[in-house]
């Protein structure tokens, strides 16, 4: 068995001597897997320089600040500009000239919670969040991204649509976030590389 399968099988949480076992869905065995090896010693402070590329091939350069949980603020160069965005628990806050231009609640992001919250808070906080977002835990399958075993969460193979998350297999970090459309947002795919392990956690360099 490679070790991508073993989030298709049936994995037993045992809550206490005489009880009866509860399953584990593939996508919780894949939080809980995640938060077990960067949760306990993760930074709870950052701050990082990331290039952002859009699909239409424009680049911006990020200066990113970073507070799990719910608290990200981008400035995007020039600095002079004073331009960026605040992201705060789920409202968003869009600022021009140093002033906020737009703000909008119920901002709820898979990539939020997939890149930041969930290494500052419990794989169930996680798990429950994600089902609020759309994703289906119990649905998984095996992937090869850019040369790489994967695993994807929330959707069967050839689904690009439904709300899902791909994790490299052996790191156990996302490359791949799908949101699905919604009446503000088109459907909106992130994917991740770059990825640098540093002290306190790891960063994503290029989104």
């Amino acid at each position: 068995m490679t070790f991508a399968s073993v989030y298709h099988t049936a994995t037993i949480l045992v809550l206490c001597t005489g009880c009866v076992a509860i399953p584990m869905t593939p996508g919780e065995r894949l939080i809980h897997d995640v938060h077990e090896r960067f949760g306990r010693e993760r930074f709870t402070s950052v701050t990082f320089v990331q290039a952002t590329l859009s699909a239409d091939g424009s680049e911006e350069l990020w200066y990113e600040a970073i507070r799990p949980p719910g608290l990200v603020r981008v400035d995007i160069t020039p600095l002079t500009d004073r331009k960026g965005f605040i992201y705060r628990a789920d409202s968003m806050y869009v600022f021009e000239a140093g002033s906020v231009i737009r703000s909008k609640g119920d901002e709820r992001w898979i990539s939020m919670l997939l890149l930041v919250d969930i290494y500052a808070q419990s794989s169930e906080r996680s798990v429950a969040r994600l089902r609020e977002l759309g994703v289906d835990l119990n649905v998984s399958h095996s992937a090869t991204w850019r040369g790489r075993p994967v695993v994807v969460i929330g959707a069967t193979n050839g689904d690009t649509l439904s709300a899902q998350a791909c994790y490299d297999a052996e790191h156990l970090y996302p490359v791949r976030i799908i949101q699905p459309p919604s009446t503000a947002y088109p459907r909106i795919e992130f994917q991740i590389a770059g990825h640098q392990d540093l002290a306190g956690g790891g960063l994503k360099r290029r989104l």
